[in-house]
């Protein structure tokens, strides 16, 4: 039975992080090697990850969520913001927001104009199309049906028909696809759901090969650190959750690190890999001196648009009276029914300049109120029971760049997390035109009969100065990071890893997660970690295979 409580001594990979690309790596190299993946945190079997409708409202619970705080951010008026961090099977993609956004072309073209060689669109596309699964009517020429994670597309209701009819009469391109040939403008959005049920990589990727007697999964396991010997990675050091003992699991062949871009970050910290005078300063022995583990962070933010709906409205209704009572027994019974789906159903990626050469915000679109809305003292009240409709706006291309470092040579204690968030004025100018976009949709005539009031930014804020006000104060951090441990040439300061993810300096390492990313791509990251995760694979079982023919 894969799921262990004991791990042997040793296996040809240990794997540390069982989030989106943890899942895939542990599919593909257990086919023909003896692999141990090892998680902090459990299954993924609760009706609470498992509902679309209950998405994102598992962030900050701790059973499934890491509790970790930014540190105050100067330009979010001094506030901290949370790490919203899965901590289960499935990582973030466990209990985010389900949403399935591939980026734009130019986003990963941009990838290789900085010298990560083979990952510029035409490189990675092949590999999104083997991953998706595609359950709706798509060109089979850009979109993939066949692969582990299903995809579904958000139903076509009135709301879906208003808020696109709104787009296109305000001048902004309607498609069928935003992740096929055009790669701009609103659409329907996808979800990685599947029958109702939320389908993370671990759902896809891990679930269906847990019988699998080459594979070890090792839950509610904290790595500590990667064991360093001469320059090589000889195993990983954790805390035995039994007995409360540190044992060590030797990798004959690689220690690979899928933590995600903040926590990778620390356990290479801790394991002596990072920039020499914040280690020494902590008093962990220096390894190698590799300046760039966890710099080039990247957070993009979300800001809320939101209006309240009529009460007449077909909305309003399944807020009141047994409608909500019904959608329970609907989804609990047969998984159908208004919790099968997610409350975002429109995504739109839109520049706020025709003169850009690719869209610079993010729209996604919901039949309900988001919240809860950041505050000084972290997460309001949850708004999810208010009859409304929000826009959460989303700039792309995420100038601000923060850091992880650590906040002690302990394991236990969380890092010290900087977004840095709006530090870069570009990021501010483009939220700003991204709310005032927003707004202009819920204000359209189309939906009139609809929208009661927009109530956030309320009528008294117009000018810049105003919206840059409301921007700083209402920001909260959309769980998307990257960047900490980037791929880049051996020339690259900051470069932590070559394009395959092998960690340079040190022997039989590597890193598969959005750390790697070293530009964030337009949107969420699931589909991101899974493809760079199968592409990365790709390479390592061919190294195995010609290594075996020798």
């Amino acid at each position: 039975m894969p799921l262990v409580d004991v791990a042997d001594e040793s296996y040809d990979y240990v794997i540390v992080g069982a989030g989106a690309s943890g899942c895939v790596v542990a599919n593909r190299l257990s086919r023909t090697c003896k692999t141990l993946l090892i998680e902090a945190g459990g299954i993924d079997s609760s009706w609470e990850i498992l509902m679309p409708q209950n998405a994102g409202k598992t962030w900050g619970d701790e059973r499934y969520s890491w509790a970790v705080n930014s540190t105050p951010q100067e330009g979010l008026k001094g506030k901290s913001t949370p790490c919203l961090l899965g901590k289960v099977l499935g990582g973030s993609a466990s209990v985010n927001t389900l949403c399935w956004m591939r980026g734009h072309s130019s986003d990963y073209d941009s990838w290789e104009e900085k010298g990560v060689q083979g990952w510029s669109w035409k490189d990675v596309a092949p590999y999104f199309k083997r991953v998706e699964g595609c359950t709706f009517k798509c060109d089979r020429d850009t979109r993939g049906t066949a692969g582990p994670m299903k995809l579904t597309k958000a139903p076509r209701t009135h709301f879906v028909d208003t808020v696109l009819k709104a787009a296109e009469q305000l001048g902004w391109p309607v498609t069928e696809d935003l992740n096929g040939g055009k790669m701009e403008g609103f659409a329907q959005i996808e979800s990685h759901t599947f029958k109702g049920v939320r389908w993370s990589p671990s759902q896809a990727y891990l679930h269906p090969v847990l019988h699998r007697e080459k594979l070890h999964v090792l839950c509610h396991t904290n790595a500590s650190k990667v064991i360093i010997e001469q320059s090589y990675a000889a195993g990983v050091e954790y805390l035995d959750s039994k007995t409360g003992d540190m044992k060590e699991v030797i990798a004959n062949k690689e220690v690979i690190v899928c933590c995600g871009a903040i926590l990778t970050p620390k356990v290479l910290l801790l394991s002596g890999i990072g920039p020499k005078a914040e280690l020494e300063a902590l008093g962990i022995e220096p390894v190698l001196n590799l300046q760039g583990v966890g710099k080039n962070l990247q957070a993009p933010i979300s800001v809320p648009v939101v209006c309240t709906v009529n009460s007449n409205n077909y909305y309003y209704e399944k807020y009141t009276g047994n409608k909500k009572e019904m959608a329970n027994r609907d989804w609990f019974v047969s998984h159908s029914g208004p919790h099968a789906s997610f409350g975002i159903q429109v995504a739109a990626s839109i520049k706020t300049d025709d003169n850009l050469d690719r869209p610079n915000v993010n729209f996604m679109v919901s039949d309900a109120i988001f919240g809860p809305f950041p505050q000084s003292n972290g997460f309001q009240k949850d708004h999810s029971e208010t009859p409304g409709y929000s826009i959460m706006v989303a700039p792309n291309q995420c100038y601000s760049q923060g850091s992880v470092t650590l906040s002690s040579n302990d394991f236990d204690d969380p890092p010290l997390v900087d977004y840095a968030m709006l530090s870069d004025q570009r990021d501010v100018d483009n939220a700003v035109e991204g709310v005032r976009l927003a707004r202009e949709v819920f204000e359209h005539e189309v939906l009139s009969d609809d929208v009661a009031t927009v109530i956030l930014p309320d009528n008294n804020v117009q000018s810049d100065n105003e919206l840059e006000d409301y921007v700083r104060e209402m920001t909260s951090s959309h769980g998307y990071y990257s960047g900490t441990c980037r791929m880049g040439s051996y020339s690259d300061p900051l470069a932590v890893t070559d394009s395959q993810g092998r960690v340079w300096g040190v022997g039989h390492l590597r890193v598969i997660d959005s750390s790697l990313i070293p530009d964030a791509p337009s949107g969420p990251l699931v589909s991101v970690c899974t493809m760079l995760a199968e592409k990365i694979c790709d390479k390592i079982e061919m190294r195995d295979m010609n290594t075996k023919s020798v």
